[in-house]
């Protein structure tokens, strides 16, 4: 009969033996256990410096990890800050850094059949909680939130204990088994317990819906530009009828795990020092347009992402890869068909970016040649325009599986804004005209304000030109007098400007994938005028959803629309229309998951990743 193996994420204050009687309740409990099951405790020890290990039978063992300067530096800001000296707190809080603890606990997991854990503290290590088919078992021992609010620390540590319950309160609601011992761990308690553990091994548990394993190289969560809002407002629909993790790089040396949708969970892993510093190296020549290629290469190299990757590469029915620059970390990984969901075609798009760079030529083969790596392996490439899908084609085969996923809107806002209100707005303003852009620290949006702010706004001095976003911090230029930078706002504050526009601008002339501007104008029913280039990838209609002309008669065409006020409302009508259905992101995210299931109820070898 197969010994099945657990794996016990424990916290015990005192180092010494397992059958001393510091802990004696859980250590008998365990003792009992482990002739049914082979069972390693993993412990955070709080004093020493070495790793220990102690065999205490054939299938019972226990191994104490010490803290590192993560755990001090924790430590010593809770003693200082709220008076806090409580090693589980610290071990908690610790847990949103790489750490020895988090390296020894994946590979124990890799290992194990089963996880269980005595302390909500730990719960934060295993970051494949809910995302696995491994039934979870929490030993209750009393409320340890309730033990921490009565240990007398000043009012502002409620907030610990909040986050310590938060914890505890996912581990009672989410694990496959709930243990609440009495004085007895023996006995009929113990052997009801192993047979209920048991019981849940022997069931085969599988989650409802098929895991997609996505991976980009920056955070969706908090999206404030186009690539990124696309990846949440898709990812969190697809999450109604698949379970998505999408891994990816941190902003900062944090290692987090954060809940984007019920079933759409984001992992973020810090750089390591030695890509920071290649990072940097690199941007000195150029700023904008390399840190997605150092990525690329230095991700093989961050061994947790590497071995994240390997991990939930094991239990997902598919791998997404938004953007090529995360294909190294899957490449030799076999059975699984590969989604290229592209948001630009980058090889074009690099070699707009980076003209000027002293590596230019070394580091847009290296993106092509990536590039065409990614469209050979794939099953399914996906593009956000025809265009896009052409390139991409070209790199691999003219029959390969292929769709256009537009960007999308969420669904429009349907306030209507009184013309009192509108007034008042508007005296903000000086109560003239408002010609509206939006736009990130994207080159081609730069580019697209320097246009705006020397061109635009002189020759139209009675307009008043509102920009908003990271644009803004790009400009490095004196703005004209009737220009204003308004920089990255928060929602309510850009839904407010953007109410009071007579007219939105998309003088785009370069990059790639397209423009989801457009549909943040459309869906306020802004009328607005853009370039040919800027209306790619949607199905825009000139004069029906909005005016499409070259740079060159944009004044003229900004003069006529605000001259013309049945004409902008007729523009924005339509362009509601146009985004509130066709284009709006329930249609998108549905035409995405068809073609998804689609991929994966074909059999066949084709488009696997293995190289």
């Amino acid at each position: 009969m197969k010994m099945y193996k657990m794996v016990v994420m424990s916290f015990q204050s005192d180092p010494g033996p397992l059958n001393s009687e510091d802990e004696p309740r859980r250590n008998r409990f365990y003792e009992e256990l482990s002739r049914y099951v082979d069972i390693t405790l993993l412990i955070p020890a709080t004093s020493g410096q070495e790793v220990q290990y102690a065999a205490f039978s054939d299938t019972y063992r226990e191994i104490r990890v010490p803290g590192e300067a993560i755990h001090w530096r924790i430590a010593a800001e809770l003693r200082a800050k709220a008076g806090i000296d409580h090693p589980e707190l610290v071990w908690a809080l610790a847990a949103h850094y790489p750490s020895q603890f988090q390296r020894y606990f994946n590979d124990l997991y890799e290992q194990s059949d089963i996880i269980m854990y005595d302390h909500p503290g730990i719960l934060g290590y295993d970051l494949f909680f809910g995302l696995d088919d491994k039934p979870r078992v929490y030993w209750r021992d009393g409320l340890r939130t309730e033990r921490f609010r009565l240990q007398g620390h000043r009012p502002e540590t409620g907030n610990f204990a909040d986050y310590l319950q938060k914890l505890e309160e996912t581990l009672i609601s989410k694990s496959d088994l709930v243990l609440s011992p009495g004085d007895d761990e023996t006995g009929p308690f113990a052997e009801t317990a192993v047979q209920v553990i048991t019981g849940l091994l022997t069931r085969q548990k599988r989650h409802e819906n098929r895991t997609l394993l996505v991976l980009n190289d920056f955070p969706v969560s908090n999206p404030t530009a186009g690539g990124a809002e696309r990846i949440f407002q898709l990812g969190k629909r697809l999450a109604r009828t698949y379970r998505l993790v999408l891994l990816c790089f941190s902003a900062g040396d944090t290692l987090i795990r954060e809940q984007i949708a019920p079933d759409f969970v984001q992992i973020t892993i810090p750089k390591t020092q030695e890509h920071l510093s290649e990072q940097y190296v690199l941007s000195t020549y150029v700023p904008a347009g390399t840190s997605d290629i150092v990525n690329s290469y230095m991700a093989p190299r961050n061994t947790l992402f590497k071995q994240l990757v390997r991990m939930f590469y094991a239990s997902a029915d598919a791998v997404v890869l938004s953007h090529p620059y995360m294909y190294w970390l899957v490449q030799g990984l076999e059975g699984k068909p590969l989604v290229y969901d592209s948001l630009n075609c980058e090889s074009e798009l690099k070699r707009m970016l980076l003209a000027g760079h002293p590596l230019h030529t070394r580091l847009t083969e290296y993106v092509g040649a990536l590039e065409r790596s990614v469209c050979s392996k794939s099953k399914l490439i996906v593009t956000v325009s025809d265009d896009d899908r052409m390139a991409l084609l070209g790199m691999s085969q003219p029959n390969k599986k292929s769709a256009v996923i537009y960007n999308g809107n969420e669904t429009a806002e349907t306030v209507k804004v009184s013309e009192a209100e509108r007034k008042k707005l508007k005296e903000a303003f000086g109560g003239a005209p408002v010609a509206l852009f939006l736009g990130s620290g994207h080159p081609p949006n730069v580019e697209a304000l320097r246009y705006i702010n020397t061109q635009l706004a002189p020759r139209l001095p009675h307009l008043f030109f509102a920009v908003i976003g990271s644009a803004c911090g790009e400009l490095q230029m004196p703005t004209a007098s009737n220009v204003h930078l308004f920089h990255s706002l928060d929602e309510a504050t850009k839904n407010a400007i953007m109410r009071v526009a007579d007219v939105a601008l998309n003088p785009v002339l370069k990059g790639s994938g397209a423009n989801v501007k457009l549909l943040d104008y459309f869906g306020k029913k802004i009328p607005t005028v853009t370039t040919p280039f800027g209306a790619r990838g949607y199905p825009i209609e000139d004069g029906v959803h909005a005016v499409v002309c070259p740079v060159d008669q944009f004044e003229r065409q900004i003069s006529r629309l605000i001259g013309d006020p049945d004409l902008r409302y007729r523009l924005g009508e339509h362009a509601f229309a146009l985004v509130n259905g066709q284009l709006s992101w329930d249609a998108m995210a549905g035409q995405y998951g068809e073609c998804i299931q689609t991929m994966l109820s074909e059999k066949g070898e084709n488009g696997e990743t293995d190289s």
